[in-house]
C-alpha cells in the first residue's frame, strides 16, 4: 500500500511537458549550441537563474538542446528584460533529459533579482543550410538532414528567417529530388509549432529519428523574382532586377536567357541584353496611362495599359488601394487619394481587356509586373484612381493669394470646400500649401460665396499635414456655405541695421526690398519709415543698386510730411527694379537687461527707457535677446526678486523674418502709461545654471540652482512638479524619479518653492527662497548612469556603467590608484586594494576614466571622451575594495535586516521594501521574501540607521546606494520562504497552520494542486480528498496557499491573501474522525437530591463516629508504634522539594509563540501532546519509585496522587494517562522522556474510553514525529 501512495505522489508532483511547448534554447552565440539560456514556458520566453548552478546542470543543458557535452559556462548580463522562469535548480546530470526534470521550486515560483545569467557553450557546432538553390532546396544540418514527415509552415518560417531568406513561401515536396546521401545520413525531427521567438531551426529539434522517409524542402520568399527598372515610357526595356527581401536590385546573371526573362515578364521575346550594364530589351512596348473621358489626363482617371500604341483598360474586379499605389508611384503622381470601379458599357473598349484580378505587393516598378489574369478576360468595371499630384487648392476672391474662399481642384474641376466639418487644421494646411504662413484664426474678413459646385469629399487635416492633398478622405454630406480664410500675409517694414540701412518689407510669404525710385522715395517717405520704427526722423536717405538675390517690392509709396507709417501712404506702381531705398534715422533703439545677463527687459528709444509688457513677451524673444547680449540662452526660470515696479513703456516688439536682433524690432508703444502690466523679466544662461550633485551616479543626486551668480540648494518640496523637474534634467534627459539622498539639511538660503505651469516657458516659473531649514531634494534623470561592481561581491568584481537600460563594461585603460580609490570611495567600500584588466565579450562604455593630477570629487569627474579614431582597450576593469558590506538577518531566514551590524530603515514605498526583502532572502540562501514588516524605534531615538535605495538591476543589498540617518518609519523586518513551517491541527486532519512571524496563522486556500496536498500529507498516508468536517466562518486572514501545477515546493505557495475566506483544512488518509459527543442527560430533580444528600451525610457521620470509637478501644501498643513509623516516612516523601511542571495549557502557549523544532517543515499537533513520559528533575529512577510508600499507598487505594492520574483496566493493567487540561503545579518537566511503568492487579474493571491510542500514521525514523515508548 505504501508503494502505491509513493508512486501516486511521484506521478502527481513530477512536471510533464505534455504539449511539448516547454523548450530550452541557447541564444546569442555563433551557433545554436552556444549562448544565453532561455526557456519557453506557457507561451512566454524567460531566463534561467544561476542559483545552485553546477556541472550536473550544464550536462543537462547540453543534453536537452541536442548539443553534446558542456565546454564552458560563464556569467553574463541579461541580453533582454525578461522574467526568470527557473531558479534554484538541482540536477543529478545522469538521467534528466530536460532541464525542468531536475529538482526545482517550479516555473516562476522564485523571485530572481540579479541581472546576470549563464552563457553556455557545448561541444557540438551546428550549421544549417539549403542544398539546391539560394533560399530554396533541401534542408540540411552539419552531418544530416531534417525530416520532412512533420515539416510544416512553422518550421519553414523559422528556417527562412534564420538564413536571411525572408519567410516561408511554399513547400514543394515534388520539386526536388531526394539526395543520395539521405538514406545513410543522420536525421533530425523538428517541431516549432506553438513557439514564437525562435531564431534557429535547431531550437526546434527535440530528438533524432532514423525512421524519417523524406527530407524537408522549402522555398523562401527571397527566391528569385524578376522585373525591369525602366526610365522611359516602355516598361519592357531597361535594367533587369531581382527581388530580395521585398526590395529590388540590379541583376547581372552570368548565364544569358533573354527570351525566358522577357517571356516571364509578359514582354514577349528578348531583343538584346547588355551584360556590362545589365540592360534588357524585349519586343513589346508597354506603358501605363490614365484616361478621363477618352483623353489622357495627369495623375487621375481610368487605368489603361498602352501596348504597342493601343490602349487596353484594366478591369476593376478586385481593384485595391495597394494596386493604385503602384500606379501613382509609377507615374510620379504622389500618394493615392481615392479609388473607384465605375461600371457601364459605354467605355471605349474596342481593343479588349488586358489585366484582371490584379494583385500587387506594392514594390513593383510598374503595374505590368503585378500578378494578374491576362487571358480570356470578361469585365464590367474599370479601375479608376486619383493621385495626390492631381489635387490643387486656391483662395479665391480675396485681396491676394493668401486670403479668400477655399477651392480645391479634384478630378480636373475646381470645386468649393464646404464649411461643414471644416477645422482650423484644414485652414493651416491650405495656408501652408499656398506658402502664406500660418492661418489667422482670428480673422473676420469675408469673401464672395462663389458659384462652382461643392466638393463632395470629406476634408480632414491633422496638425502635421502640410498639403491639402493629404487631407482628402471619403465622401461627405454637402452644405451651401463655403470656407473662407485669411493667412498670415502680414506686411512689415524693417531696416537692415539699427535705425539705418536698406528698407525691407516682410509680407508674411517672403522678404522684399523697397524700390529707390526717386519719384516716390523722398524725405517724407523716409521720415515715415523712421517714425514707424521709433527711430526719430530721417537725417539722410538715398538708394543703392540692387544686390543679386534681392527682390524689389512691386509697389512704391508717396507719403505726406506727417505720415507715421509707410503703409498709410498712397501706393504707386513702378518698373524701377534696379535700386533699393536706404535711410539713416536720427534716433536709436537699444534692448538689453537691467543686470547684464539677467533682470528686467529694458528698451531705450533715444533717451526714453522702460520695460516691456510681460503679457506679450515670448520665449523666442528671450532667446534672441540672450544671444544678442552674448549671454547664452534663456533658462525656464524667473528671477527670485524681479522689480515689478519697473516702468513699462512698450506693449510689444515685432521682428521680421530676417531680423536676428531685437534692436531692429518694430515697437508698439504705450501712448498712455499702463501700470497694470508687469514688466518682462529674463534670466539668461550666463547667470543661471542647474546641476545635480554627482557621487557614484551621474545625472542623479541632490540639485542646486545657480542664480544671480550664487549656487543655492533646492528643497525636496520644491521638486514635486514635473515642469520644475525638467529644469534640472535639461542636460540629462527627462526627469524620472524624485529622490531623497540623505538627511543633510539646508543651513543657508535655499530654493523652497518652484512653480511652473504646464507647457509654460522657464521664465514664467515662480521661485521662492528663504533661510529656513529643509530636506534637500534629489532627482534621477533619464540619462542617469551609475558605476556598479558585478558578479563576485558588492565591493569587488567587474566594473560596469548602467545607462538608459544598457550595461557597458568599463575599460581598464587609464585606471591607476587614484581612479581606484575614487571609485571605492564612491561605492562606500573603504580603501582600494587592487585592480586589473580582463578580456570580455560585452560591449564597452564609449568613454574612459583618467583623473590625472586632479583631486576628483567623484569618479565621473575623471570621465574622458574618446576621439573618433580611438577605441577603448578591450579589457574590462576588475576592482577590489576592502569594505565589503555584511548583510544579515537576526533570525534563521527571518528577522531584522542589518548592514554592517546596523539596522536598515524601511522605505515608505511598499514595493521597494519587497524588493529589498527579496535581495536579503536571496543573499542569505532563503529563496525570496514572503512578507516584510517593521519594528518601531523608541520615541526620541537619535541613533542613525542604514537607509538604502536599490535599482532594479541590483542583485545584492550591499550594491545599493545607502546613507545613515534617523529612522522615522520603523526598522525593516523580513520573513523569507525558507522560514515557513506547516502544522495540521488536529493530527492528520484539520486546520492548516503556517508558522509565520513567530505565530501560528490560519491560511486561505486559493489554488493548491493535489500533488502538493499529497506532500503536505506525506507523513499521514497521503491526501485522500476528504471534505470539510468542521463548520467554520469566514475570517480576514493574512496568508493564502496559492500556486499552480508547476510548483514543487509547498513553502513557495505561501502568498499574501486576497481577502476574507474560510480557513483552509486538509484531511489525510490516517485521519481518525472524532467521536460525536453523547446526548445530554435528562434534567436533574434538585429537591429530592438535596434531601437525599442531607440524609446520607447524617448516616455517614454516625457510622464514622461508631467505627472510630471501636478502633480506639481495640488498638494495641505494637500496632500503634508501627503506624507511627509509616506516617513519618510518608511525611518525609510528601515534604520533598519539587519544581513545578508546566501544564498542557502552558505547553500550547509555548507552541503558539514559535517554540518549534528547527529542522522540520511540517509538524503535527501530536508531536507535543504527552507530558506523561517526560522525566522530572527531583524524582528518583522508576525502580526506586516502585518501592516507595507512595506507590504502596496508590496500590491500596489511598489518594496520594490527584484523582484521575491512574485508571485501571479490566485485565488488571493500570495505565498512566495525561489529562490534556491538567496543570501540574508540583512537578517541572525535564528534558528527556522517561519510561512508562504499569502495575498488574486483578480487577474486573473495563478499559476507560479516555485511554490514548497511538495514531497509526506515525512512522519510525521521521524526525517530525514521536513514537510512544521509542522516541526520546
Amino acid at each position: 500500500m505504501m508503494w502505491f501512495f509513493l508512486l501516486l505522489y511521484i506521478a502527481r508532483t513530477e512536471p510533464v511537458d505534455l504539449n511539448g511547448t516547454n523548450r530550452l534554447v541557447l541564444r546569442g552565440g555563433s551557433n545554436p549550441c552556444e549562448g544565453q539560456l532561455e526557456i519557453h514556458h506557457d507561451k512566454i520566453w524567460g531566463y534561467v537563474g544561476h542559483s545552485n548552478w553546477g556541472e550536473s546542470t550544464e550536462k543537462v543543458v547540453c543534453r536537452s538542446t541536442q548539443c553534446g557535452e558542456p565546454l564552458s559556462a560563464v556569467d553574463v548580463i541579461r541580453l533582454k528584460d525578461k522574467d526568470v522562469w527557473l531558479d534554484e535548480i538541482k540536477c543529478e546530470g545522469k538521467t534528466e533529459g530536460q532541464l525542468w526534470e531536475c529538482d526545482h521550486p517550479g516555473f516562476g515560483a522564485t523571485t530572481y533579482r540579479p541581472d546576470q545569467t549563464k552563457w553556455m557553450k557545448c561541444s557540438d557546432n551546428i550549421t544549417i543550410s539549403l542544398e539546391g538553390y539560394k533560399c530554396a532546396g533541401t534542408v540540411k544540418y552539419t552531418d544530416g538532414y531534417f525530416c520532412g514527415d512533420t515539416w510544416d509552415e512553422d518550421e519553414a518560417n523559422v528556417l527562412c528567417k534564420s538564413l536571411g531568406c525572408g519567410t516561408f513561401k511554399e513547400i514543394p515536396k515534388e520539386y526536388w529530388e531526394v539526395p543520395e546521401e539521405f538514406e545513410g545520413s543522420k536525421k533530425m525531427v523538428v517541431n516549432c509549432s506553438g513557439i514564437e521567438g525562435l531564431d534557429n531551426l535547431w531550437q526546434c529539434a527535440p530528438q533524432p529519428n532514423q525512421k524519417c522517409s523524406i527530407p524537408a524542402f522549402v522555398i523562401c520568399t527571397d527566391h528569385k523574382r524578376l522585373q525591369i527598372k525602366w526610365k522611359q515610357s516602355n516598361v519592357c526595356q531597361g535594367k533587369l532586377q531581382i527581388e530580395e527581401n521585398s526590395n529590388w536590385r540590379d541583376y547581372k546573371p552570368e548565364k544569358i536567357t533573354a527570351d525566358a526573362w522577357c517571356n516571364q515578364m509578359y514582354c514577349d521575346k528578348g531583343i538584346s541584353y547588355t551584360a556590362e550594364s545589365g540592360k534588357l530589351k524585349c519586343s513589346e512596348n508597354v506603358s501605363v496611362s490614365l484616361l478621363s473621358k477618352g483623353s489622357t489626363s495627369k495623375c487621375y482617371g481610368e487605368v489603361h495599359i498602352k501596348k504597342n500604341n493601343a490602349y487596353y483598360p484594366v478591369c476593376g474586379t478586385v481593384w485595391s488601394e495597394k494596386d493604385a499605389e503602384v500606379v501613382c508611384k509609377e507615374l510620379q503622381c504622389g500618394k493615392v487619394i481615392s479609388i473607384k470601379t465605375p461600371r457601364g458599357d459605354n467605355y471605349p473598349n474596342n481593343n479588349g481587356w488586358i489585366m484582371d484580378n490584379v494583385d500587387c505587393s506594392g514594390s513593383e516598378s510598374s503595374l505590368w509586373y503585378c500578378k494578374a489574369k491576362r487571358n480570356n478576360i470578361k469585365c464590367s468595371s474599370k479601375a479608376f484612381v486619383v493621385c495626390a499630384d492631381s489635387i490643387a487648392v486656391r483662395l479665391e476672391d480675396g485681396p491676394g493669394k493668401c486670403a479668400g474662399r477655399v477651392e480645391i481642384n479634384y478630378e480636373g474641376q475646381w470645386q468649393r470646400a464646404t464649411h461643414q466639418g471644416w477645422t482650423l487644421s484644414n485652414s493651416a494646411a491650405v495656408c501652408h500649401s499656398l506658402r502664406c504662413g500660418k492661418h489667422r484664426s482670428a480673422s473676420t474678413e469675408i469673401f464672395s460665396q462663389g458659384s462652382v459646385k461643392f466638393l463632395d469629399k470629406d476634408v480632414k487635416c491633422d496638425s502635421d499635414n502640410s498639403d491639402i492633398s493629404e487631407c482628402i478622405k471619403g465622401n461627405a454630406a454637402l452644405s451651401n456655405k463655403p470656407v473662407m480664410i485669411t493667412c498670415e500675409g502680414h506686411k512689415m517694414v524693417f531696416l537692415e541695421e539699427q535705425c539705418s540701412g536698406q528698407v525691407g518689407i516682410d509680407n508674411g510669404t517672403g522678404i522684399f526690398w523697397l524700390s529707390g525710385y526717386n519719384k516716390t522715395w523722398n524725405k517724407e517717405s523716409a521720415d515715415a519709415v523712421c517714425r514707424q520704427m521709433h527711430c526719430g526722423v530721417s537725417s539722410s536717405h538715398g538708394y543703392i543698386s540692387k544686390n543679386k538675390g534681392k527682390e524689389v517690392w512691386i509697389e512704391s509709396y508717396k507719403c505726406s510730411s506727417n505720415a507715421k507709417s509707410l503703409f498709410e501712404c498712397d501706393k504707386e506702381a513702378h518698373n524701377q527694379n534696379d535700386t533699393i531705398a536706404t535711410v539713416n534715422c536720427s534716433g536709436n533703439i537699444k534692448v538689453n537687461l537691467t543686470k547684464a545677463c539677467w533682470g528686467n527687459v529694458n528698451v531705450c528709444m533715444g533717451e526714453i527707457c522702460g520695460g516691456v509688457c510681460n503679457d506679450t513677451w515670448t520665449r523666442d524673444k528671450s532667446k534672441m535677446l540672450c544671444q544678442n547680449l552674448q549671454c547664452g540662452i534663456p533658462q525656464a526660470l524667473d528671477g527670485l526678486n524681479p522689480r515689478n515696479d519697473y516702468k513699462v513703456i512698450v506693449k510689444s516688439l515685432h521682428t521680421a523674418k530676417e531680423i536676428r536682433n531685437l534692436n531692429q524690432s518694430n515697437i508698439v508703444k504705450y501712448e498712455i502709461e499702463d501700470s497694470t502690466c508687469k514688466p518682462a523679466y529674463v534670466v539668461c544662461s550666463g547667470s543661471v545654471e542647474a546641476r545635480l550633485i554627482t557621487t557614484r551616479s551621474k545625472c542623479s543626486g541632490n540639485v542646486e540652482l545657480k542664480y544671480e551668480g550664487q549656487w543655492l540648494p533646492v528643497c525636496k518640496s520644491a521638486l514635486n512638479d514635473s515642469q520644475t523637474q525638467n529644469i534640472f534634467c535639461e542636460q540629462c534627459g527627462q526627469p524620472m524619479t524624485l529622490l531623497d539622498f540623505g538627511p543633510k539639511k539646508a543651513e543657508a538660503r535655499a530654493i523652497h518653492q518652484i512653480k511652473c505651469q504646464a507647457n509654460k516657458p522657464l521664465e514664467e516659473c515662480e521661485i521662492t527662497a528663504s533661510n529656513e531649514k529643509c530636506t534637500l531634494g534629489g532627482l534621477q534623470c533619464s540619462n542617469w548612469r551609475n558605476m556598479e561592481v558585478k558578479f563576485n561581491a558588492s565591493c569587488s568584481g567587474y566594473v560596469y556603467v548602467y545607462s538608459q537600460g544598457n550595461k557597458s563594461a568599463v575599460s581598464f585603460e587609464g585606471w591607476n590608484r587614484t581612479e581606484g580609490e575614487t571609485l571605492c570611495r564612491d561605492l562606500k567600500c573603504g580603501n582600494f586594494i587592487s585592480g586589473h584588466g580582463e578580456n570580455t565579450r560585452v560591449p564597452f562604455w564609449d568613454k574612459t576614466f583618467s583623473c590625472g593630477s586632479q583631486k576628483p570629487k567623484n569618479i565621473w569627474d575623471c570621465e574622458k571622451a574618446l576621439s573618433s579614431s580611438k577605441q577603448p582597450q578591450q579589457q574590462q576593469l576588475y576592482i577590489k575594495c576592502e569594505g565589503e558590506p555584511k548583510v544579515r538577518l537576526s533570525g534563521n531566514c527571518s528577522g531584522e535586516v542589518t548592514i554592517d551590524n546596523i539596522n536598515v530603515c524601511q522605505s515608505n514605498d511598499k514595493e521597494r521594501n519587497k524588493q529589498y526583502s527579496d535581495l536579503v532572502c536571496k543573499e542569505r540562501g532563503c529563496s525570496h521574501a514572503i512578507s516584510s514588516g517593521s519594528k518601531n524605534t523608541l520615541n526620541g531615538d537619535m541613533q542613525e540607521y542604514q537607509h538604502v535605495r536599490c535599482e532594479d538591476y541590483h542583485g545584492k543589498l550591499g550594491q545599493c546606494n545607502r546613507f545613515k540617518g534617523k529612522c522615522n518609519g520603523g526598522l525593516l523586518t523580513v520573513n523569507c520562504v525558507k522560514s515557513i513551517k506547516f502544522h495540521i491541527d488536529p493530527i492528520c486532519g484539520g486546520l492548516i497552520l503556517v508558522e509565520h512571524q513567530n505565530k501560528l496563522e490560519k491560511v486561505c486556500l486559493e489554488e493548491f494542486p493535489d500533488h502538493l496536498k499529497n506532500k503536505l500529507c506525506d507523513k499521514c498516508g497521503g491526501y485522500v480528498g476528504a471534505s470539510r468536517q468542521t463548520q467554520l466562518n469566514k475570517e480576514k486572514l493574512k496568508l493564502a496557499l496559492n500556486c499552480s501545477e508547476d510548483y514543487k515546493s509547498i513553502q513557495h505557495c505561501v502568498k499574501q491573501s486576497k481577502g476574507d475566506c474560510i480557513p483552509a483544512e486538509i484531511y489525510c488518509a490516517n485521519h481518525v474522525p472524532s467521536t460525536p459527543p453523547p446526548p445530554p442527560p435528562p434534567p436533574i430533580q434538585v429537591v429530592p437530591i438535596i434531601l437525599g444528600v442531607g440524609l446520607t451525610l447524617i448516616v455517614v457521620i454516625l457510622i464514622v463516629v461508631f467505627v472510630r470509637v471501636c478502633i480506639v478501644r481495640r488498638a494495641k501498643r505494637p500496632m500503634y508504634a508501627a503506624s507511627r513509623t509509616f506516617e513519618r516516612e510518608e511525611v518525609e516523601f510528601e515534604s520533598g522539594d519539587y519544581e513545578d511542571v508546566k501544564g498542557k495549557s502552558n505547553e500550547m502557549e509555548a507552541l503558539s509563540q514559535g517554540m518549534f523544532r528547527p529542522n522540520s517543515d511540517i509538524i503535527m499537533e501530536s508531536d507535543g501532546r504527552s507530558n506523561t513520559s517526560l522525566p522530572y528533575d527531583d524524582i528518583d529512577e522508576a525502580v526506586e519509585a516502585q518501592t516507595s510508600p507512595a506507590a504502596t499507598a496508590a496500590a491500596s487505594g489511598d489518594k496520594f496522587f490527584r484523582e484521575g492520574a491512574l485508571d485501571q483496566s479490566s485485565d488488571g493493567v493500570t495505565y498512566e494517562v495525561d489529562d490534556p487540561q491538567e496543570n501540574y503545579d508540583d512537578i517541572e518537566a525535564g528534558p528527556e522522556i522517561s519510561q512508562i511503568k504499569a502495575e498488574v492487579h486483578n480487577s474486573p474493571q473495563t478499559t476507560p474510553e479516555s485511554v490514548a491510542v497511538a495514531p497509526s500514521g506515525l512512522v519510525r525514523g521521521d524526525e517530525d514525529y514521536l513514537v510512544p515508548g521509542q522516541d526520546g
